[in-house]
């Protein structure tokens, strides 16, 4: 029963580990890079790219491992527009609207979080299998780039990543997988300790993810203590769908122009809450002989209160509090990426006019502020540098 493989033309086996049950194993298949096994009774199981086991040298004139395995071609695929949406800290009852299976997150000893299926199969990893070798234990840090066709750098990640653990590199002795979500870099975040709230929420902020790669050629890099490798992806599209090239890079540029405008956005937020903290601030330390200057200050406060509440809704106290008062051109940029992410289409003609419009609005809302930091508040702190308060950095 089980599957059992040998590394020296039979004169020794063992038996594959990973969760295999214990059951009779009545057929084998290899689809592409995929090993399939139907067993008796528990179903069919299946091995995720076995690429390394066609490069890595066997017998006993045993060559030197390569660092980087050459990927096999992944398809960018479209899962139901709903799938994830249920995916929380908890256990969740539904893969997607309409489905129904049971899975968990698991928390990994590194930090990672692993999901569990009850009594639902599981999909393949989302996105580009990275399979490299490490001889021992590196001193230095493992360094993955993902470039595009041009060179440029799209993503890069670290076993030295500390912060966000599903971004951080294996760096085991031995074969190691890394998986890339086949997604550019997302928009930035609004910088947390900006945020007045009363309470901290139970619900956990969206952590976003960047445009989806269009099909076509990219570089993978890996470097590690003095050594580096580059190995080709193919990345292409889903067999199912007819949409042209030229559509997948017309939707590809308008996804990269909104995530730049919202990461754009954000910044300005973060700057204008960083000014209406030193504006409190200085309100409270103006001496007796600029006191006058106190009521420019609330003034210039407001009037970037409301700027702040046009761009963001700024009195949102939780992801999930969404529905009560209207939505701040943050939130329509994003539910405008939605729907251009959606599918594996073109954008519309009234997706880019809706756009250009919201980013022109954006834009406006931006200038205000500028007007406002080149005027009044420059004004402002003139009067309080002479009074030795320091100045609103704007």
């Amino acid at each position: 029963t089980g599957i059992f493989y040998s590394l020296d033309d039979g004169e020794h086996w063992s038996r594959m580990r990973g969760g295999l049950p214990v059951a009779p194993v009545y057929d084998l298949k290899i689809k592409d890079a995929d090993l399939v096994a139907a067993t008796h009774g528990r179903s069919f199981w299946i091995l995720d790219d076995i690429t390394p086991l066609r490069e890595i040298p066997i017998g006993s004139r045993r060559k030197t491992i390569p660092l980087l395995f050459t990927p096999r071609s992944t398809y960018r695929l479209k899962l139901q527009w709903a799938a994830g949406v249920f995916d929380g800290d908890g256990k969740d009852y539904s893969p997607a609207f309409g489905l129904a299976g049971a899975t968990y997150r698991q928390k990994q000893p590194d930090g990672t979080n692993v999901r569990r299926h009850l009594d639902v199969g599981e999909n393949p990893p989302g996105g580009a299998i990275v399979y490299y070798w490490l001889e021992s234990q590196p001193e230095s840090a493992v360094e993955l780039s993902i470039c595009d066709k041009t060179g440029a750098v799209i993503e890069s990640f670290s076993s030295a990543e500390t912060e966000k653990p599903e971004r951080r590199l294996p760096a085991n002795p031995g074969l190691n997988r890394f998986v890339w979500n086949l997604s550019y870099r997302a928009a930035k975040p609004l910088d947390p300790t900006l945020a007045t709230r009363d309470y901290e929420p139970l619900a956990q902020e969206p952590k976003g993810r960047g445009p989806s790669a269009p099909p076509g050629q990219y570089d993978v890099r890996i470097s590690v203590g003095g050594r580096s490798a580059t190995a080709s992806l193919l990345l292409l599209k889903d067999p199912r769908v007819d949409t042209t090239q030229s559509d997948f890079d017309e939707q590809f540029e308008l996804l990269q122009q909104l995530t730049a405008k919202r990461s754009e956005l954000r910044v300005h937020v973060d700057r204008i809450r960083q000014m209406k903290r030193q504006l409190d601030d200085l309100v409270d330390k103006l001496p007796k002989g600029v006191r006058t200057a106190v009521p420019s200050a609330n003034s210039i406060r407001k009037k970037l209160e409301i700027i702040e509440n046009v761009l963001v809704d700024a009195r949102r106290e939780s992801p999930r509090d969404v529905l009560r008062r209207p939505a701040g051109l943050d939130d329509t940029l994003g539910d405008l990426m939605w729907c251009v992410t959606m599918s594996d289409t073109a954008p519309t003609i009234q997706t880019q006019k809706v756009s250009l419009d919201v980013v022109r609005k954006i834009d406006g809302e931006i200038r205000k502020l500028n007007k406002l930091v080149d005027g009044p508040i420059a004004t402002l702190n003139t009067k309080v540098e002479k009074a030795g308060v320091p100045a609103v950095i704007a």
